[in-house]
Order: C-alpha cells, then sequence, then structure tokens
C-alpha cells in the first residue's frame, strides 16, 4: 500500500470512522518518512508500570536509542511519555538537557529528536522521531507532518477519535500542503543532482546548506532553485 492510501484510511480512522485501517503500528510510524529523508527512525514509547517499552519503531536505530533511554532512567522518550511534556532538542551538540542521550545519539549521526505525547493511549506513551539535522523539527512542515502523525498514532492506539470531519476540514489541508511542499523540495533536490552530478543525498544537503545561508525556509530555496534551472517551482 502507497503512503498517500496509508494516509488516507489513517486520518479516517482517526476521525471516527469504525473500521480500523489495515495497517500496523509499525506500518504508520513508517510514514514519518514524508517528513523527509533527515528522518532516521520512529517509534513509540510506552510505560509498563515502573519501567518502559517499545511496542512498535520503523527502524533498528529509533530502538536503539530508546533502549539506551530506558537503561539510562532519562531521555527525551522518557520525559516525554513520564511528564506528558514534548520535548524537542534541536541541536544535540548544543542542547545538553540529556547528555547521556546527546552523546549516544550523536555517535549514531542523530543530531535532533521530538518526542510528543500520545493523548488518550491507555498507558501513557510519546511518539518519538530521530533526525540526522539539526532544526529539522522547528520547520512548519515538519512539524506538522509530526504532530499529525503523534494524533493519529494515538488514535491507532486506543486514544479517543475527534469528532467526525474534523481532520478532513483541518489536518488533511495540513497534509496536502505539507505533501506538496515536500514533493517541490524532491523536484529541486532531483533537478540539481542531475546538473551537479550528485547523488539524491548529497543534493538534499546542497540544497539544506543553502537555505541556512540565506535564512530561508527549505521549500522557498526549493522553489528558487527550480526557478534557476528554468523549471519553475509551481509545476
Amino acid at each position: 500500500m502507497k503512503a498517500p492510501q496509508q494516509w488516507a484510511q489513517l486520518l479516517e480512522f482517526a476521525s471516527g470512522q469504525p473500521e480500523r485501517p489495515a495497517l500496523s503500528l509499525s506500518d504508520a510510524l513508517a510514514l514519518s518518512s514524508d517528513i523527509g529523508p533527515e528522518v532516521l527512525g520512529c517509534s513509540v514509547t510506552e510505560m509498563a508500570g515502573p519501567n518502559y517499552q517499545t511496542p512498535a519503531n520503523s527502524s533498528e536505530l529509533a530502538l536503539l536509542l530508546d533502549l539506551a533511554q530506558y537503561a539510562a532512567g532519562s531521555g527525551p522518550c522518557v520525559a516525554a511519555a513520564r511528564d506528558r511534556q514534548p520535548q524537542q532538542l534541536d541541536d544535540l551538540n548544543e542542547d545538553r538537557r540529556f547528555p547521556h542521550f546527546s552523546t549516544e545519539a550523536i555517535q549514531r549521526g542523530v543530531q535532533s529528536s521530538f518526542s510528543v505525547p500520545l493523548a488518550g493511549t491507555f498507558r501513557p506513551a510519546a511518539m518519538n522521531l530521530y533526525a540526522d539535522r539539526a532544526g529539522l523539527f522547528t520547520e512548519p512542515r515538519a512539524r506538522s507532518i509530526a504532530l499529525l502523525l503523534a494524533r493519529s498514532v494515538s488514535v491507532l492506539m486506543g486514544g479517543q477519535p475527534r469528532s467526525p470531519g474534523a481532520f478532513e476540514r483541518t489536518e488533511s489541508e495540513e497534509l496536502c500542503a505539507a505533501r506538496a511542499s515536500g514533493e517541490q523540495v524532491a523536484r529541486a533536490r532531483d533537478a540539481l543532482g542531475e546538473r551537479e552530478h550528485l547523488d539524491r543525498r548529497a543534493a538534499h544537503l546542497r540544497l539544506i546548506e543553502r537555505a541556512r545561508n540565506e535564512r530561508r525556509p527549505l521549500s522557498v530555496t526549493a522553489a528558487i532553485t527550480l526557478s534557476e534551472l528554468g523549471l519553475g517551482g509551481d509545476r
């Protein structure tokens, strides 16, 4: 099943449709790839009495980082599930709230993380995202998809659905806008890669570097790049 179909099923269920979607919790977490190639993994942390566990994850790296935090008894996923407060670490080289986690994550190529409490689940829980770029979750597109996925995952885990139609009116529009922005970035990445003879990751990093240097959102940099290449940013 392709990602748009999975998103459609997930959003319908989250808005109160009685039929459970034909996708597992791990399948839902894998939709975090829509945020961008910087996302290295997504997982769910769940409290089980005094302990913590990961009932689902999208990558081995996410699971390993979760387990490292459980062993230390500290980290953003532990704090988000336990304290019911989001934990956003935008630059692990600078943010040392959880030094053991930061050291472990940086060694594995992670530069930022975002842990979001899941509302209404049977046990206190949080969804965790790990990325290889600092500042990713400060970007409106990335944050929108992350929060939308967290709200949907909470319902999949037994949380209370929103009123019928709520997701269609708000989150679906949010997702469409975010996906359109992502498609534009992908077009710019591929076009730049072809011109400069770069692989996809190198081209994406080139776009990110330019966006940082010019202090622009990545989507705006992508549109400018497409225009400079004669491809236009709105196709």
